[in-house]
């Protein structure tokens, strides 16, 4: 990469080990973050990215401000790696990575679990504290794992990232003596491409006709899919109106929930009105957004929403559980809210939605550009927000 770094410029750390398809929206996440960074004017922050050494950078996409490091030490079971975790378990410091960051002169380690390195500032990251809320979701015994991680991670770095203020209330009745350490930091996504003059022909590419509502959820057990299929059932005189689903069709809690979920479609006789296409280009996320009715999110718990974020930035009509994220999300922003099991609920916001007028050609390319022109601000403050942590740690002697 082309990279121009100003002599000013905080450098800060990221090492990913994980990777995979199931890893998608972390790579979106940080994705938009150094996009929001790079978009930046006062470049006050150089990212440094560190990968495993047969990672596959293409998938990543990051913009040009983004250096790239490749090392084995985050190659799992390689030796380098073994020989990482011995020292973090036998010293409580992995020997590898403190070298790793010396050499890049890095004195802030961000999105990270704590290392315990000498010099180097940890900024934590916790998306959310689902486990607390839909304790029904989680194993036991991950229940257990979960509550000593972030207690750990909580105790151990100088900072923790939250997504949301609702996630930091949780983080202040999780771990009160560490309040100090909350600091919220409200992602936007990258805004879209779209072209209105050129529309993606949907009977096309996945056999879509007629008026549907799009639903852009991964499809794990609290996203909530089972109450938009029970919505959808009750507009039997509305034929022509579906939902439209993406996203990924997996659940490593609950490995037979999609399962379920086909057997209650087929039992309401569904199956042309409830369609799931699994994951498809993120160019055509907008499109669908676009295109539909509204975008529904009856998610029974989120940390911060990419599916509300992504519909803000088009202006798209929404229609989401009535959580208190949503509500932080839409702050200014119209919205229908539902409670999350009232499946009538659901199904009359979706026939508000239905009966309102289509905005002529004219108002939507207004309210697309309306709706960029305020996502931009979103970004720019996702980006002041993040430089003034980084900042803070570095600031510290």
């Amino acid at each position: 990469m082309n990279t121009q770094v100003s002599p000013s410029s905080t450098p800060v750390a990221f090492t990913f080990a994980a990777d995979g398809p199931d890893w998608q929206g972390g790579i979106n996440y940080f994705q938009a973050l150094f996009q929001a960074l790079h978009a930046d004017e006062t470049k006050s922050v150089h990212p440094i990215v560190f990968l495993g050494s047969q990672a596959d950078t293409a998938k990543y996409g990051f913009p040009d401000n983004v250096q790239i490091r490749r090392t084995r030490v985050l190659d799992r079971m390689s030796l380098p790696w073994l020989l990482n975790k011995l020292s973090s378990a036998v010293i409580g410091r992995p020997l590898l990575t403190s070298g790793l960051l010396q050499r890049e002169g890095i004195k802030v380690l961000s999105h990270s679990a704590p290392t315990g390195l000498r010099g180097v500032r940890t900024a934590a990251w916790i998306p959310d504290f689902q486990h607390l809320h839909l304790p029904q979701f989680f194993q036991k015994d991950e229940l257990r794992k979960r509550d000593t991680l972030f207690r750990a991670t909580i105790a151990h770095s100088d900072r923790v990232i939250v997504s949301s203020t609702s996630a930091r209330r949780d983080l202040l009745a999780f771990s009160p003596e560490h309040a100090d350490k909350a600091r919220v930091l409200r992602f936007a996504a990258i805004p879209p491409s779209v072209d209105l003059d050129r529309r993606l022909n949907l009977a096309q590419a996945y056999g879509l006709t007629g008026r549907f509502f799009y639903l852009p959820n991964q499809t794990w057990a609290h996203k909530n899919h089972v109450t938009a299929i029970e919505a959808l059932a009750r507009l039997p005189d509305m034929p022509d109106v579906s939902i439209v689903c993406s996203g990924s069709l997996k659940d490593h809690r609950n490995p037979h929930h999609l399962e379920r979920l086909r057997a209650t479609i087929d039992r309401y006789g569904l199956a042309d009105r409830f369609r799931m296409l699994g994951m498809v280009p993120y160019s055509h996320i907008a499109e669908l957004m676009l295109q539909a009715v509204a975008v529904i999110n009856p998610s029974l718990f989120e940390g911060w929403s990419t599916t509300v974020e992504e519909s803000k930035a088009l202006g798209v009509p929404l229609i989401l559980s009535d959580i208190p994220v949503h509500r932080e999300q839409c702050e200014g922003v119209p919205a229908r809210f539902f409670a999350p099991l009232d499946v009538e609920a659901l199904a009359q916001a979706m026939r508000d939605a239905l009966s309102a007028e289509a905005p002529t050609d004219e108002a939507a390319r207004t309210r697309l550009k309306l709706a960029l022109e305020f996502h931009v601000e979103r970004m720019q403050q996702f980006s002041r927000s993040y430089v003034a942590i980084v900042q803070e740690l570095a600031s510290q002697p």
